[in-house]
C-alpha cells in the first residue's frame, strides 16, 4: 500500500491551531511557515491547498495562494 504524502507532513507533530493563525503576516504565521520550510512534502502540501482560502498550506497563506492561482491562470491563457 502506497504512503499518502501528508502521512510524511511535518506538521502532523505539531499543533493543527498553528496553520489557522489571525489573518496577517504576523508571528504566529511565520512559525507556521517555519514548521512548512523543513516539511519534505510542502510542495504537495501546497497544490493541494491552492483552493484553500485560510490556512498555512505548504508554507503559503490563503492571499499568497491566490497570487500563486492567478499567475497560474495567466500562463495558461
Amino acid at each position: 500500500m502506497e504512503i499518502h504524502w501528508s502521512e510524511l507532513a511535518v506538521c502532523r507533530s505539531v499543533d493543527p491551531e498553528l496553520f489557522f493563525p489571525l489573518k496577517g503576516d504576523n508571528p504566529a504565521t511565520q512559525r507556521a511557515k517555519r514548521v512548512c520550510a523543513s516539511c519534505p512534502v510542502a510542495v504537495e502540501c501546497l497544490e493541494y491547498g491552492l483552493d484553500m482560502a485560510y490556512g498555512i498550506y505548504g508554507g503559503t497563506t490563503g492571499t499568497e495562494r491566490r497570487r500563486i492561482r492567478t499567475q497560474r491562470e495567466r500562463q495558461a491563457a
